[in-house]
């Protein structure tokens, strides 16, 4: 394969440029925690805290959808309306 075949289309072309926006995210994160005196290696963590809270949000979306809400103990929490504001 030469260079100039690479398509858009190619799963490993595609793999390449996620891994290395992973890694740039990576380093910038790592960069920012060096200047302002953090760890720098919860950079390490970043991608995992990405995907965790990728699971949180599309569990959130499914509960709302499904349910009407979340659930605690067999019973849908939905969201008291507020009283009515007297003018004055």
């Amino acid at each position: 394969m030469r260079v100039w075949d690479v398509s858009i289309r190619n799963p490993v072309f595609i793999s390449m440029i996620m891994l290395a926006l992973v890694v740039l995210g990576v380093g910038i994160r790592a960069l920012t925690a060096a200047f302002s005196r953090q760890r720098v290696y919860d950079a390490l963590w970043m991608p995992v805290s990405t995907i965790l809270m990728a699971i949180i949000a599309t569990q959130a979306i499914s509960w709302r959808l499904r349910h009407g809400g979340p659930q605690w103990s067999g019973r849908t929490l939905v969201k008291q309306p507020e009283p009515a504001r007297r003018k004055g």
